[in-house]
């Protein structure tokens, strides 16, 4: 303002019709609308890779999640119910025969100290659910493993872990 207020100038509106002698400044360019549109495309990529909504309204935009639909946990439970291999764990554990660490609990779920087994049906997706996660962001062998058996357990899973991380990076790089 301090700069302007040195000059002597009127300022004059004419509307997109009644301004008949253009310039540069008066017109947008195709490439910066096509810039703009494709930066708005990349941007709503964005978003709904990370499952937001987004919703404008007249003051600002907004972005939200509301989704509902079951955990980890318990889609492993339901998978442990009438899996094959976990009524024979279950079955050795009643009768007392060597299942080491693995315990039936009050929910009727089958854990290993304290970590929930995993059935081979729900292997693969408790995996993918790891390494894909928009939060994990694809993580290495170590850390997904660390992260995975604070929660879950199977036998074989480090190999398991290791198997899939490699996959990921042959696919990815």
């Amino acid at each position: 303002m301090e700069f302007l207020e040195d000059y002597d100038f009127e300022i004059h509106y004419h509307p997109g019709k009644a301004n008949v002698v253009t310039d540069a400044l008066s017109r947008k360019s195709l490439s910066t609308l096509a810039n703009l549109t494709i930066r708005e495309w990349k941007m709503r990529r964005d978003v709904s890779e990370f499952d937001l909504q987004l919703h404008e309204s007249s003051e600002q935009p907004i972005l939200f999640n509301t989704m509902a639909q079951p955990t980890l946990v318990v889609l492993v439970l339901e998978a442990q119910l009438g899996d094959p291999e976990v009524d024979v764990i279950r079955k050795r554990i009643c009768q007392e025969k060597e299942e080491r660490g693995l315990k039936i609990y009050t929910d009727s779920s089958i854990r290993y100290l304290d970590q929930l087994f995993v059935p081979t049906s729900m292997r693969n997706e408790v995996l993918r659910d790891f390494h894909h996660s928009h939060l994990a962001v694809h993580l290495g062998g170590t850390k997904m493993y660390h992260d995975l058996s604070q929660q879950f357990w199977w036998r074989g899973m480090k190999k398991d872990v290791a198997l899939i991380v490699s996959k990921c990076l042959k696919t990815y790089h």
